[in-house]
């Protein structure tokens, strides 16, 4: 199996949603119940979404503030994932309208990327049957 297939995701599409919620989109709760971590690629985007959700869930509204402020009390404001990483997603937030076709981009790789482990796992074991 192509190990790119299981690598495929869509970094616009990830960053605009979350730079959607961290410049305080209307449509924050919805996106937030809507997604869930797991379903980001990138390991960076999963922390975020994460923080925004438990945010969303206590009552509390992401944006770019409460985020940092959240993702500095759990230590995990460093390196990749910086306070200006963080600027940098609010700056290219998608506007509210091309917010689910970004939904559905990272739904849909998602969904690609499950599968394609699941392929791969069938084809392992099926090899390792063989010898």
């Amino acid at each position: 199996m192509n190990d790119a297939i299981l690598g495929q995701y869509s970094e616009s599409g990830e960053r605009g949603l979350i730079g959607a919620i961290l410049a305080g989109s209307d449509m924050s709760a919805e996106l937030l119940t809507g997604l869930e971590a797991r379903m980001f690629f990138a390991s960076r985007h999963q922390t975020i979404w994460s923080i925004a959700a438990g945010l969303s869930a206590a009552g509390i509204r992401p944006d770019l503030i409460q985020v940092r402020d959240a993702l500095e009390r759990s230590g995990k404001l460093s390196g990749a994932l910086d306070a200006s990483y963080l600027m940098e997603l609010a700056d290219e937030h998608v506007s509210d309208s091309g917010l689910e076709g970004c939904a559905k981009l990272v739904r849909d790789y998602s969904i690609i990327r499950s599968a394609s482990f699941g392929v791969k796992a069938i084809n392992e074991a099926i090899c390792e049957g063989a010898s």
